[in-house]
């Protein structure tokens, strides 16, 4: 059984990824996603670039560049080139040789634990979620673990066809739920114990909703 089975199995984790994927579901069935498809997928592309800065402090121009990036990355591919892919993108005011390059400290068995837990079955809610928490605990990259986690778990969805073309954004979601939020999740992760499993799984589960529940507006916005 896979890690991402394994994790589903646990109290309280299937009723909250099952919410986050029914919202999704219905903001993939919008009217305006049907009817205004092209201008659609732009405004709320251009929403998760916006969350990026909020989040992370990058530019304007790399967290664009970032969410275009995620549209074909191959992460469930080549996950170790698709995440150094994008710390190019997100480091790219920098002239850092540690560039797109893990950092050297980390044992090389957790970066093939990671590289396992993306290519593996189970559900895409989960997976993304290790896939944040592991980038970011490490952490992965010497600096913008955040961009790169995050925009990694939104080409995850569009591959697995969770949300093929990203337009619930959780980048958005995480930040509407606050940066304070996002970083106490991430703590109870790292204390490694089942509950603590249990609460960021259900943290990154409702982010989701939020994300996806911000797309609403955005199409609202485009009808008026």
């Amino acid at each position: 059984m896979s890690i991402a089975l394994a994790i589903e199995s646990l109290p309280g984790v299937a009723p909250a990824v099952k919410e986050a994927i029914t919202t999704l579901d219905l903001v993939r069935g919008h009217r305006v996603h049907r009817r205004h498809k092209g201008e659609f997928i732009s405004a709320t592309w251009a929403a998760s670039a916006a969350a990026l800065v909020d989040l992370s402090g990058c530019s304007s121009a790399a967290a664009l560049s970032l969410i275009d990036a995620a549209a074909d990355l191959g992460i469930t591919r080549e996950p170790q080139r698709a995440l150094a892919a994008l710390h190019l993108i997100a480091s790219s005011e920098g002239a850092s040789p540690e560039r797109g390059l893990p950092r050297p400290q980390i044992p090389a068995d957790r970066l093939i634990a990671l590289n396992e837990i993306l290519v593996s079955d189970g559900p895409s809610v989960i997976i993304a979620a290790l896939l944040i928490a592991e980038v970011e605990s490490m952490p992965l990259f010497s600096n913008c673990n955040t961009e790169v986690a995050l925009v990694a778990a939104r080409a995850l969805f569009i591959e697995r066809g969770v949300d093929p073309d990203g337009i619930a954004s959780l980048e958005r979601g995480v930040a509407l739920l606050g940066v304070p939020s996002y970083r106490l999740a991430l703590q109870s992760y790292e204390e490694g114990t089942s509950a603590s499993l249990v609460a960021w799984l259900s943290y990154i589960s409702k982010a989701i909703e939020v994300g996806a529940q911000s797309a609403f507006e955005v199409a609202e916005a485009i009808t008026q």
